[in-house]
């Protein structure tokens, strides 16, 4: 007498062990894996043919889908197919990776992701369920060149796998990345430093259809260096447009002072662009649940996340590094010191007396860096067709 097929409640029942088990969904030779971890993946068996081949994993794949490929490969299997070959290549599943991505990120971003997909030359043309663990090891260890290239192709090499969890078993996941390639010494706060990358940074941003206070929260950051908090709960009453001058109040700051930041004519433009969209009064950027609250702490983390930036890449924090690193690489083109830059990013003079003595001076100072920043930034945008 046959079992019946497994239900979805059967198998949300199964619990996991220290140990990997098998069990038998009683249909077309669909088996459910359960891992350690609780994660369920399902499988098609055929012991006669002695062949065992990986489905998907339950959540990104419902149990009836599953029965529906199982019968199909069981009747491929009785048709003298041979099921051990995918018949799709690494580099036709990375295209549609990226024409799944396209949809919601920028151009720039799906040309960066390209070009990283097709450095792996020797899985570009391999069946998917031919390549092993150690081809794709062998694969990214030869771009350890001390560049973050390494984990960006290793985050893009398990997206494909996950966008094909129908086909093959994702094994990016026997890989610990930690103790199989070189680490690169990282920055408290990644960031961006080379023209060319915050150019297509900005590009980005412009070109961002998520929510629109997220995008132009983004622009208020960069623009600005101030801390992402700073961003994300700027108020209008804080905003001088006509004055050019942004005062955040002292339980705002870090330091716990009031902080005085000049606005460039670029921002300025920006915030005014927003306001006609927008309107005035209350926070800049509300929350998408409630206008009597910010945008949420992760916003504009999740923001680059969702153009293609990887922690170890980017975070919106990192904007105040690209910016105190560009201005002290400038100091010609704007003329000022290290003081007034670390100034406009509210560093604080240890002396309290001087740095109020010098307050109406060094306001003068820091407006000319910042109009430097937002004419910088803007010539790249400027320039993002070449």
């Amino acid at each position: 007498m046959h079992k019946k097929p497994m239900t979805d409640k059967e198998l949300k029942s199964l619990k996991p062990t220290d140990k990997i088990y098998r069990k038998s969904c009683s249909y077309c030779g669909l088996m459910v894996r359960v891992m350690p971890s609780g994660n369920k993946y399902f499988e098609f068996e055929n012991k006669a043919n002695k062949i065992r081949l990986a489905i998907g994993e339950y959540g990104d794949i419902s149990l009836n889908k599953a029965k529906e490929i199982a019968f199909d490969m069981l009747s491929r299997l009785k048709s003298g197919e041979n099921l051990k070959n995918s018949g799709v290549t690494f580099g036709t599943l990375a295209d549609r990776l990226l024409e799944i991505k396209s949809a919601t990120l920028a151009p720039s971003s799906i040309k960066r992701d390209r070009i990283l997909l097709q450095k792996p030359k020797k899985l570009l043309n391999m069946d998917i369920s031919k390549i092993t663990t150690l081809d794709i090891i062998e694969a990214i260890k030869e771009f350890e060149n001390g560049s973050d290239t390494p984990k960006r192709l290793f985050n893009l090499i398990s997206q494909v796998y996950k966008s094909a969890s129908h086909i093959t078993r994702n094994i990016t996941t026997d890989i610990n990345y930690k103790y199989t390639f070189k680490s690169v010494s990282k920055q408290n706060y990644p960031t961006l430093t080379k023209t060319s990358d915050i150019k297509a940074l900005m590009i980005s941003i412009d070109e961002y259809n998520g929510y629109i206070a997220t995008k132009y929260a983004l622009k208020l950051a960069i623009y600005s260096a101030v801390r992402p908090f700073n961003a994300r709960s700027a108020h209008w009453d804080e905003i001088d447009l006509k004055n050019k001058i942004w005062t955040i109040p002292a339980n705002k700051m870090k330091m716990k002072r009031e902080f005085e930041l000049p606005l460039s004519t670029s921002l300025i433009r920006i915030l005014n662009e927003y306001k006609e969209l927008q309107g005035w009064g209350g926070y800049l950027f509300k929350s998408l649940k409630s206008d009597l609250r910010p945008l949420s702490e992760n916003a504009l983390n999740t923001a680059l996340r969702r153009m293609g930036y990887t922690r170890d890449e980017l975070v919106s924090h990192g904007f105040r590094a690209m910016f105190s690193t560009l201005a002290h690489e400038n100091l010609e083109a704007h003329k000022q010191s290290s003081e007034i830059i670390e100034r406009c990013l509210a560093h604080q003079d240890k002396n309290s007396i001087r740095a109020t003595y010098n307050r109406s001076k060094q306001i003068e100072y820091m407006r000319k860096v910042m109009q430097w920043w937002g004419e910088y930034l803007d010539r790249l945008l400027l320039d993002k067709n070449n």
